[in-house]
């Protein structure tokens, strides 16, 4: 009975969207595939709006749930395994009532294992300048109940607080390797909507801010700890720490560096300069990309 309703609903949105004439004989087969590919999309809307697909992260110490509207977000879900050095970092370094700065926070998935680990009991700045990955963040803070101690910004974190620009290497919800003021050097329109195929590059003006400009214009808690994954913007959002770096509330950085960049020697002199030193490195792939973890 419902679902005699439920079609009958859609069929009685078609005629009035749609305002087929079944009646004129011209157009009557072109009204009949009309009707047909309209049924179509709104049944691909009924499920993306009302069936949500939910997989739990690999964090074995908790429950988390991930929405998986792409490829992407459900190879986030795996991320626990990827990097067992984020979540080791979490769980030795960030205790209760610390404050984490999670820069280039994608999907979430480490803000989320710090937010379990510590029980709540810990404030959590979450940073994804993406739109797409930014909306999907924001779903999975919701559908876990995070948003008593997580707060995500879509804004870009750098070394000047102005409007930048954001170029994208995708627009699916997860993805990554986007890049800030710059063109992205290499051969990314084949995972753009197919509607931007045309562009060389697509990007969006979105505000960046220096963190040290962030915290006094929104009078945020200062992080004891600070994660950055940003894909080789690492050294502007440390050149925008210049007073958090020099703060001793500051215990810990994690940073992922690319060997390749000729800017990672600059950075991690930059760091030993405020008296951080290297505790770790975690090498990735063939080891070119590497986790740093900073202390002091």
């Amino acid at each position: 009975m419902k679902k005699n309703l439920l079609i009958q609903n859609l069929l009685n949105k078609i005629y009035k969207m749609q305002r087929i004439k079944l009646v004129l004989k011209k157009m009557k087969i072109a009204s009949l595939i009309d009707i047909f590919q309209t049924l179509s999309f709104l049944l691909i809307i009924f499920i993306i709006e009302k069936v949500k697909f939910h997989k739990s992260l690999d964090y074995k110490n908790a429950n988390i749930q991930m929405n998986i509207k792409s490829t992407n977000q459900l190879y986030r879900t795996k991320s626990c395994k990827k990097e067992p050095e984020t979540v080791k970092w979490i769980e030795e370094y960030i205790k209760p009532n610390h404050v984490l700065y999670d820069i280039g926070a994608n999907v979430g998935v480490y803000s989320f294992v710090c937010y379990e680990h510590n029980k709540g009991q810990c404030q959590i700045y979450s940073f994804e300048p993406s739109f797409s990955t930014y909306s999907a963040l924001c779903e999975n803070i919701l559908i876990n109940n995070y948003n008593d101690k997580i707060i995500a910004f879509p804004y870009i974190i750098t070394d000047h607080t102005k409007i930048g620009k954001f170029f994208y290497s995708s627009l699916s919800p997860g993805d990554a390797s986007h890049s800030v003021n710059k063109e992205i050097k290499r051969p990314t329109k084949q995972k753009l909507q197919k509607s931007f195929e045309d562009n060389s590059q697509f990007y969006s003006f979105i505000a960046s801010y220096r963190l040290d400009d962030l915290i006094e214009i929104f009078n945020l808690q200062k992080p004891n700890h600070i994660k950055i994954d940003v894909d080789g913007h690492e050294l502007a959002v440390i050149r925008g720490c210049g007073s958090i770096l020099k703060s001793p509330e500051l215990k810990s950085i994690l940073v992922e560096i690319d060997k390749s960049d000729p800017d990672h020697l600059n950075l991690i002199n930059l760091l030993q300069s405020n008296d951080f030193i290297i505790k770790n490195i975690y090498p990735h792939g063939d080891g070119t990309i590497s986790n740093y973890i900073f202390v002091r």
